[in-house]
């Protein structure tokens, strides 16, 4: 991204003379999966909240009821991601089966990535970066070259992202190595996590894409 005023003023007349791509149309299996997905983190935000407060409790009757909504949480997040599943049939979208493979995305990534980013195996490496948010960002003026920086895209789908590249990144040999390279260079870890993000969606679009297995060997790229 450009952040000098001349570059930038081009860029905004491009944007204006330039039509906009088409947008994707959501169906209605499609919003209803994405509705039951954002009941699922409303539960699981409610059931962590609870736990916090649950070590937090100085009386044994507010850890009964603690408790007790915590028992109330579980159910209702199993039920919701039974729902979840059987949703995610009636879609009949075969990438959530490609992508519940892959180490570190389980069915409800595989289902959310699919449901809260239909662009995913549909557009270019850098696009799909950008969609996500973990596209490195120039922050430049004149001469001035200033730091990289992510911005913008979708939060839902990098928050899912960000959680199963904390998985990934001990069992993919490519993401692993990177991880470490960076940390070594004296990175902060969330940091490297987010750099091994940006290869992690952009490999999975490929694969998508490509209509290849997954491999957990293949150079980053």
């Amino acid at each position: 991204a450009k952040t000098d005023a001349i570059d930038a003023a081009v860029l905004a007349h491009f944007a204006e003379v330039i039509p906009d791509k088409p947008t994707l149309k959501t169906s209605p299996e499609r919003a209803l999966l994405r509705e039951l997905l954002q009941q699922r983190d409303r539960l699981v935000q409610q059931r962590d909240d609870d736990r916090r407060r649950l070590k937090q409790a100085q009386s044994a009757m507010v850890a009964i009821f603690l408790n007790t909504n915590l028992q109330h949480f579980a159910s209702q997040i199993k039920l919701v991601e039974q729902a979840i599943k059987q949703q995610a049939t009636v879609l009949n979208d075969e990438r959530i089966a490609k992508l519940d493979e892959v180490k570190g995305i389980g069915m409800v990534t595989a289902t959310k990535l699919v449901a809260l980013l239909p662009e995913l195996g549909h557009v270019e490496s850098r696009e799909i970066a950008s969609l996500v948010g973990v596209a490195p960002f120039k922050h430049d003026s004149g001469k001035s070259v200033g730091k990289r920086f992510i911005s913008g895209g979708r939060f839902e789908v990098r928050r899912a992202l960000y959680m199963a590249c904390l998985v990934a990144v001990k069992h993919n040999t490519t993401l692993k190595a990177r991880y470490e390279a960076l940390r070594g260079r004296g990175k902060l870890a969330k940091v490297a996590i987010v750099a091994c993000m940006r290869i992690f969606i952009v490999r999975l679009n490929a694969m998508l894409r490509s209509g290849t297995p997954w491999r957990d060997d293949l150079p980053q790229p």
